[in-house]
């Protein structure tokens, strides 16, 4: 496993005469879902707002996930075509290969032409190992940015919010573990030889 390997790719398919429903945001949660702190103590979003226009123009977003659970993603659709839709699927590929079930999405009453519509779906499952990696929310017309770290478990006090820079150095140092005691082992080694544990002023954990 990659550590730099997690894309995660919603294609969003319209299903009114191939007309395409277009996102306005994503709030990310569940059981399997933490949201994260900045490397100064700052909590993260789990919600994406993205802007009405242009592809890629989503907030980059930390978050982390439970390796081999599936959580809830709270999709608001909007409607931009001149016909209303219908329906629409939902699912996640990871490095390219699908992970879960494709997941349909009907919008009873249809989204009128100009309307939105918020529904609730599930993604996943994620992989059942730790891992660090871009996550990328596709549809037809946006693509949403996420960081998307897999952890063991639950993450607990003091860092039941976890902060980015630990993430960043656990994920990394125990990328593709899914036992307890390799993963705490790969970790104390890699602070150990990486010599990362170094007293920086910019992060206070």
């Amino acid at each position: 496993m990659k550590a730099t390997g997690l894309f995660i790719f919603l294609a969003v398919t319209g299903a009114a005469f191939g007309q395409q429903p277009t996102v306005g945001s994503i709030d990310l949660a569940g059981p399997g879902h933490h949201r994260c702190r900045d490397n100064q103590g700052g909590l993260l979003p789990a919600t994406e707002f993205i802007a009405p226009v242009g592809p890629f123009l989503a907030q980059f977003v930390s978050s982390a996930v439970t390796m081999g659970s599936t959580i809830n993603a709270t999709i608001t659709y909007v409607n931009p075509g001149t016909i209303p839709v219908s329906s629409t699927t939902v699912k996640l590929l990871y490095d390219g290969v699908l992970s879960g079930p494709v997941r349909s999405v009907s919008f009873n009453p249809p989204i009128p032409p100009g309307g939105t519509r918020t529904v609730t779906t599930q993604l996943g499952p994620f992989p059942s190992a730790i891992d660090d990696g871009t996550a990328v929310v596709l549809t037809e017309v946006t693509g949403i940015p996420l960081k998307v770290y897999l952890t063991y478990g639950t993450p607990v006090a003091q860092m039941a919010e976890p902060w980015v820079g630990v993430l960043d150095r656990v994920c990394r140092f125990a990328n593709g573990q899914n036992q307890r005691d390799p993963a705490i082992q790969a970790t104390t080694f890699g602070y150990f030889y990486s010599q990362e544990a170094a007293y920086s002023p910019l992060e206070i954990y």
